[in-house]
């Protein structure tokens, strides 16, 4: 992925499509973060971004930890704010059975609704039931029930009720590695579904933790490989499948802290509590540079980058920060200054007093760069 601060203004400054000409397509994990108002709204709750969230769930053999990433799109209102939400997975145990491995899980991805009570500190976030299904395809994900016939395959992306055809094994549904099992197989066809709901409180520190109101793992194998080679027969399967004990969640835990926009799975998995509780940042000395201004420093390094280059923010209108390309005319380079200089003003997470604010520390830029900007932000901005 090529460093560009055409991604970065995408996520900073309304590209709801990530780059998709107009921008009016919601896809909130494309986005990463959109800010969709004129002027940014700079008090209050805002979860508009890119979210860590460790989902701890209360299973009669122990504690069962989800690891999820999820990013939110929040539009203007002040009182019952609908949320829309992308969630992954990036880890997804099956107690004493399988491991799937977040290269797998995080090539899928499920949308829902949450709602956020009031923009006041502490307000209520209510997401109901997310359905993250791999292996199949429902019309339903979250009430519909898990297909358990591997020949009911679908026939195409528009099919519902039917298993997912693997191109790459051959079997059907998701696969699996294995090991361990009893017949000794190294490979197994699943459909699995995890299903939760939320209720939390949200803060303006980018904090939002409490509690898991329903949760539950399905997992059913549809066929599987023999460590020789041979595909497993029926009786296989039924032994296989009976390995596994349904799991049984009674509640649990959320924590939950804001997040970059390009934070993923391997830096969650690595950091787990640190990713769920707060955020690290770049470091940049910035004590031995000259003086920083727009239009000799700022500018050069966003026309470097490709920011309005890529189809994204030379075709926007406002409210979305529109910007014009590798300007040459003193005009156009002021114009752009007077789009991005409110942005230095939004506080990231929204809230924390965090030195150059969101335009310099939602996207992880090379350190020289940020460097730069935040020696222009200290410096008042100057053009």
């Amino acid at each position: 992925m090529r460093w560009s601060v055409a991604l970065l203004a995408a996520l900073l400054f309304g590209s709801v499509g990530g780059c998709s000409g107009s921008g009016d397509d919601v896809n909130p994990l494309d986005m990463h973060v959109s800010v969709d108002q004129a002027v940014p709204n700079l008090g209050g709750v805002d979860v508009t971004g890119r979210w860590a969230s460790m989902l701890t769930l209360d299973t009669g053999a122990g504690p069962l930890e989800l690891m999820t990433i999820w990013t939110a799109y929040e539009p203007q209102a002040s009182t019952n704010i609908p949320i829309a939400t992308t969630w992954l997975l990036c880890a997804l145990p099956i107690p004493g059975f399988l491991d799937v491995p977040y290269q797998v899980l995080e090539a899928g991805s499920t949308m829902a609704t949450g709602t956020l009570a009031s923009r006041q500190e502490g307000a209520a976030f209510v997401q109901p039931t997310v359905a993250f299904v791999l292996g199949a395809q429902l019309k339903d994900p979250v009430n519909d029930p898990l297909p358990t016939d591997p020949k009911n395959l679908c026939a195409d992306s528009s099919a519902t009720g039917c298993v997912q055809p693997n191109v790459i094994t051959g079997g059907p549904g998701l696969s699996v590695s294995a090991h361990g099992l009893h017949p000794d197989a190294d490979l197994l066809y699943v459909v699995l579904r995890a299903r939760w709901s939320i209720d939390a409180t949200a803060n303006s520190m980018g904090s939002l933790d409490g509690k898991v109101t329903q949760a539950s793992i399905e997992l059913h194998v549809l066929g599987c490989r023999l460590s020789g080679g041979a595909t497993c027969s029926a009786s296989d399967v039924a032994a296989i499948e009976k390995l596994h004990a349904p799991i049984t969640i009674s509640g649990g835990t959320v924590r939950s802290h804001a997040q970059g926009g390009y934070f993923n799975c391997p830096q969650f998995i690595n950091d787990p509590v640190g990713s769920s509780t707060g955020i690290e940042l770049q470091d940049a000395d910035i004590a031995q540079l000259p003086p920083q201004t727009f239009s000799k420093d700022v500018q050069p390094d966003i026309d470097a980058m490709g920011c309005a280059t890529g189809g994204c923010h030379e075709t926007f209108a406002a409210p979305k920060l529109h910007l014009i390309p590798t300007p040459t005319m003193m005009s156009d380079i002021m114009a752009n200054y007077q789009a991005v200089l409110p942005w230095t003003q939004v506080p990231w997470p929204m809230g924390n007093p965090m030195p150059g604010g969101r335009f310099v520390n939602e996207f992880p830029l090379p350190t020289a760069m940020r460097a730069r900007w935040l020696q222009w932000e200290a410096e008042s901005t100057p053009y």
